[in-house]
């Protein structure tokens, strides 16, 4: 992962929580159980393996990870309309 995939990701997290009026921790927490719940489904491992094949991704690799994906499909890879993140 690009070093600045990764900073991007940490500030993405970082305006989420400043957002949401929680700390950094628990906006890692919340995504971490959502990843442990996801990699717990069947259903959805080859897309897993495809997109993390070194296995379950940390809060960050997760975010630069589907950010990357998503502007490889054409989309913005931006946090909103006004195109931040």
């Amino acid at each position: 992962m690009k070093i600045y995939d990764t900073m991007r990701a940490k500030a993405a997290l970082a305006a989420v929580a400043a957002q949401e009026g929680i700390s950094l921790a628990e906006v890692e927490r919340s995504i971490q159980e959502a990843i442990d719940a996801a990699w717990e489904d069947p259903t959805a491992t080859q897309e897993q393996l495809r997109l993390f094949p070194a296995g379950k991704p940390t809060p960050i690799q997760f975010i630069a990870t589907i950010r990357r994906e998503v502007k490889s499909r054409g989309g913005s890879g931006t946090a909103g309309p006004e195109g931040r993140g």
